[in-house]
């Protein structure tokens, strides 16, 4: 593919993402327990799906295991019913005081929250979500080594979990 559409592809790919993190709960939120270890550094305790201002906000709740040796971003894929990426996002992930992941200290608990809308060129509707961590300047991903929530049979597996079914408007 030329370099020109392939640019236009990730560029249109990609969801509009806002991340934040707050203690405001999204509104009208289903939430989920989670027991998911990224590395020996994250875990994933739990997301919430609501609602805010008609767009889908998710919520995922981290504990820090142990000092985090870089700055983590979070990957999020939307996956159409035929497990094609429909649409994506990465964000670092930052606490509630906006510092990367590196400052982290292990016990400290964070919320990040972002709008999953699809972009122009996809239509509302239900997706699977496809979530890592992952380091930008080395990108290499942190593994999963144990988790109650589904995960990939593809070339994702171990470096992702899935969260099925949820309604991206």
């Amino acid at each position: 593919m030329h370099k020109t559409a392939w640019a236009l592809f990730i560029a249109s790919s990609f969801l509009a993402l806002g991340a934040c993190s707050s203690n405001r709960a999204p509104a009208n939120e289903s939430r989920s327990t989670s027991a998911t270890v990224f590395g020996d550094q994250l875990s994933l305790t739990g997301y919430s799906i609501g609602n805010n201002k008609g767009h889908t906000e998710i919520e995922l709740r981290w504990n820090v295991l142990h000092k985090p040796t870089a700055d983590y971003y979070v990957f999020v894929h939307a996956l159409d019913g035929g497990g094609a990426i429909a649409f994506q996002g990465d964000h670092p992930l930052k606490n509630t005081a906006g510092a990367q992941t590196s400052t982290w200290a292990a016990g400290d608990s964070v919320e990040d929250r972002f709008i999953m809308t699809p972009p122009a060129n996809r239509t509302s509707g239900s997706y699977t979500l496809r979530i890592g961590v992952w380091d930008p300047k080395t990108a290499k991903f942190l593994k999963v080594l144990k988790t109650n929530l589904p995960q990939a049979v593809d070339g994702w597996k171990d470096r992702v979990v899935l969260i099925e079914k949820i309604d991206c408007k």
